[in-house]
C-alpha cells in the first residue's frame, strides 16, 4: 500500500491512470506509423482497426462493468486528457501520412481530415458503447474502417 501511494495520491488517481491506459495508450499504439516490408495500407487498416476495437471485444460479461467504470471516470475528467488526445491525433496523422507511401494508397487525400475523422469517430463510438452496451460499436468500427479505406485507397 505504501509503495502504491508513493506513485498515486488517491484511488481516483489510480483510476485515472488506468482509464488513460485503456482508452488512449492502446489507441495511440494502434496507429503505428511504420509499415512492415511489403505491407499494404489495406492490411495496415485491418490491423489498426482490430487493435482499436480490442477493448470492445475484450470487455464483455463480468469485465464490462470495470471497463464502463473506467471510461465513465475518464469522460468526467476529459479536459485533463487533452495531451493524450493530442498525442492520439498526432499518431493518427503520422500514420495516415505514412500510408501515402504505399502503392495501394491515393497520394492526394487530406491527411488532417482523415486523422480527425478516425480519432473523433473512434472515441465517439467507444463512448457511445460505454453509455449503452447494446450500441453496435464493433459494426460501427468496421464501417469507419471501410469509410476511411474508401477515402484513401486507390479504387
Amino acid at each position: 500500500r505504501k509503495t502504491l501511494y508513493s506513485h498515486f495520491a488517491s484511488k481516483e488517481d489510480i483510476l485515472d491512470a488506468v482509464s488513460q491506459r485503456v482508452m488512449f495508450t492502446g489507441a495511440i499504439r494502434a496507429f503505428r506509423p511504420e509499415a512492415r516490408a511489403g505491407e499494404t495500407t489495406l492490411a495496415r487498416l485491418e490491423d489498426t482497426f482490430k487493435q482499436l476495437g480490442l477493448p470492445l471485444a475484450t470487455y464483455r460479461g463480468q469485465n464490462i462493468d470495470v471497463f464502463v467504470q473506467l471510461i465513465q471516470n475518464m469522460t468526467m475528467h476529459l479536459s485533463t486528457y487533452s495531451g493524450l488526445y493530442g498525442e492520439f491525433h498526432k499518431a493518427a496523422y503520422d500514420y495516415f501520412e505514412s500510408c501515402r507511401q504505399s502503392d495501394d494508397t491515393r497520394h492526394d487525400f487530406n491527411v488532417g481530415f482523415v486523422a480527425d475523422l478516425a480519432v473523433n469517430a473512434a472515441v465517439g463510438i467507444i463512448l457511445s458503447w460505454v453509455s449503452d452496451q447494446s450500441y453496435p460499436a464493433e459494426q460501427r468500427m468496421t464501417e469507419l474502417k471501410q469509410h476511411i479505406a474508401s477515402l484513401i485507397l486507390v479504387a
